[in-house]
């Protein structure tokens, strides 16, 4: 077992690392600010190098490229953007003797403009998130075979409404969200509509929140499936520092075609109950 720790040491393994020097750059800066901070500007960045395995136990050691990048923009009242890059790159040569070689590129971006208006009565948020995530590795398993190369292409949007009342105690909001995943010859895709309300009752003593979620996924060429999850959240406050938590759910889940002719429309149905007390000391 101490062998083959130290294989996968010498394989420069990204998160079992022996030992490691890092290098690495940061700033942080405002770009620009009015007096009244009505808008801003903030950079926050770093760039620097990872070296691994700097005892040299058995001959190998890999290199990982470091670098990140966030970018908060508030224009006025009511626009924010916020844009954030993160790169992470992984090379280990391997040793004599068979042992793996990898090489691995990670790229993230992420993009999240918010806007923002009120009135006497209430408060609306509307928020857009998406992110992109491209993941490329190169194995060489051994010496003289042909190196494998995996890609991996991820996209997500999320788009939140969150109106905040100033009269009144429900708390509602919504969401969209769409997501794909893309490898050779296969992706998944899933396109999901949420809705929460949250309410305190019994003078504030408890605290109900309900939500309703419908998911339409695809996985490659199959048809499309379909679930629907509904979920009641009950937080009582017993005292100051005892707290009764109970959460239900139930979960529809209908399949498409992907488990074959016989089993196409297949479904289940699966419901939850949990509760528990919960006690602060301070």
């Amino acid at each position: 077992m101490k062998y083959l720790g130290a294989g996968f040491h010498t394989m420069g393994y990204p998160y079992q690392q022996p030992d490691k020097l890092d290098l690495t750059l940061n700033t942080r800066f405002n770009a620009w600010k009015d007096k009244n901070k009505n808008y801003k500007m903030n950079v926050v960045a770093s760039i620097g190098n990872r070296v691994n395995n700097m005892s040299n136990t058995l001959g190998s050691r890999a290199n990982q490229f470091l670098g990140s990048l966030n970018w908060f923009t508030q224009f006025n009242d009511h626009w924010s953007l916020n844009v954030s890059y993160n790169n992470f790159g992984f090379n280990s040569s391997g040793v004599s003797g068979g042992y793996t070689s990898i090489k691995n590129v990670s790229n993230d971006i992420s993009i999240n403009p918010t806007y923002n208006w009120s009135n006497d009565k209430m408060n609306h948020m509307v928020s857009l998130s998406y992110s992109y995530s491209k993941y490329q590795e190169t194995v060489n398993p051994f010496p003289y075979l042909s190196p494998v190369t995996t890609n991996n292409n991820t996209h997500t949007a999320l788009l939140t409404y969150v109106p905040t009342y100033f009269t009144k105690k429900i708390s509602p909001d919504f969401s969209i969200l769409y997501f794909l995943n893309e490898v050779p010859g296969f992706k998944v895709s899933l396109f999901t509509l949420s809705a929460g309300l949250g309410r305190p009752v019994a003078k504030d003593k408890i605290n109900l929140r309900g939500q309703l979620q419908y998911t339409l996924g695809k996985n490659g060429s199959f048809s499309s499936n379909n679930n629907l999850i509904a979920s009641l959240n009950v937080d009582y406050a017993i005292t100051k520092k005892l707290k009764w938590s109970t959460f239900m759910t139930t979960n529809y889940f209908k399949y498409g075609d992907e488990l074959g002719v016989p089993l196409v429309g297949a479904n289940y149905l699966e419901s939850t109950l949990r509760t528990g007390l919960t006690y602060r000391f301070k």
